[in-house]
């Protein structure tokens, strides 16, 4: 994996954990909410891509919590850490 996709897998991973969090859910709702494992999510948090991720998965946080995809990946949501 490139340094470039694993910046964005890390901002991804702290902005799940920050929507996960600020919005009083476990890692099995956000699970549920994204329609994918709790492995996968417990991954994501890490900064890892599981095997066979689904963008959809990506586009359900973006309907559930009304973030974009390209902010998900490109910036910091939490201003604190």
């Amino acid at each position: 994996m490139n340094k470039e996709a694993h910046g964005e897998l890390e901002f991804l991973g702290q902005n799940l954990t920050y929507l996960r969090k600020e919005n009083g859910i476990s890692k099995q709702e956000l699970a549920d909410i994204m329609g994918v494992g709790l492995w996968t999510v417990t991954k994501l948090e890490r900064g890892e891509l599981p095997p066979r991720m689904k963008v959809e998965a990506l586009f359900r946080i973006q309907h559930r919590f009304g973030v974009s995809v390209h902010r998900l990946l490109g910036e910091r949501l939490s201003k604190g850490e």
